[in-house]
């Protein structure tokens, strides 16, 4: 009993690399990537219910209000030259 416990801990061990290295390229493949006027944006797959969705976080939609626009209206925000990324809500450099 003891014996066939550790076989499938060691099958189970081996096999969670793949399982990590297949999500990580579907929440790293192209087909969540958004052309926009503003830049690139990389989304992450998600499902809600049945349907699945490539969700944007961290996209930027005015300038940050820090300084002399601390209280002023919005201001439109800048084109970016990087591809933005969900991953961890920075750009990918």
């Amino acid at each position: 009993m003891k014996w066939r416990l550790v076989q499938i801990l060691a099958v189970l061990r081996a096999a969670l690399p793949v399982i990590r290295f297949a999500d990580a390229r579907a929440v790293l493949s192209d087909d969540h990537v958004v052309h926009t006027a503003l830049g690139t944006i990389r989304g992450v797959p998600q499902q809600f219910g049945n349907e699945r969705v490539s969700a944007f976080l961290g996209v930027p939609y005015a300038r940050p209000p820090v300084g002399i626009r601390r209280f002023a209206k919005p201001e439109k925000v800048q084109p970016w030259t990087v591809r933005l990324s969900v991953l961890c809500q920075a750009d990918e450099g």
